[in-house]
């Protein structure tokens, strides 16, 4: 955790999201990460949600570690 984005006290700068959706193209799962809060202090020209192709292998990592953390969360 080296390299995350911190502010000057050393907190994580976090911008939360709203929602998601996830599709299927051949061979990759996608997933939509959208809505961020309108007062997030994303720096200008920041879209104000991300889009991501990955791997069904890569897909299954991610889930799992959402799970375990939203275990210890």
């Amino acid at each position: 955790m080296d390299d995350w984005d911190t502010d000057e006290n050393g907190n994580f700068k976090m911008h939360a999201f709203h929602g998601y959706e996830s599709a299927i193209a051949p061979g990759n799962v996608l997933l939509r990460m959208l809505y961020f809060t309108e007062n997030s202090d994303l720096p200008p020209n920041v879209p104000h949600g991300l889009q991501f192709a990955m791997t069904p292998d890569m897909a299954r990592k991610l889930a799992r570690d959402l799970i375990a953390n939203a275990d210890q969360a």
